[in-house]
């Protein structure tokens, strides 16, 4: 897992402790915690999944200009065997 998903999964672990307290008694101030915990828990992944898209751009455009760059190197590759031949 790298550092987002365990912070991420940290973060879970703790929500779910908190629960179980809320459920143990009926605490008001550890469900307000809970709940803003959750919020907070709702904005990360929010967050994570919004860079994940944005990688998966940059990704797709890595691709795209890397396949561009080869058919320039077939191209090239075939422009010296043409003039080698000629030779």
């Amino acid at each position: 897992m790298d550092a987002t998903m365990v912070n991420l999964w940290t973060v879970f672990e703790q929500l779910v402790r908190r629960l179980e307290i809320i459920n143990e008694g009926n605490e008001s101030i550890e469900f307000i915690q809970v709940v803003k915990d959750f919020e907070d828990f709702r904005k990360k992944c929010q967050r994570t999944n919004q860079e994940l898209e944005k990688f998966k751009d940059l990704l797709l455009k890595a691709e795209t200009g890397r396949s561009a760059l080869d058919v320039k190197l077939k191209h090239a590759r075939n422009q010296v065997g043409v003039k080698i031949k000629r030779r």
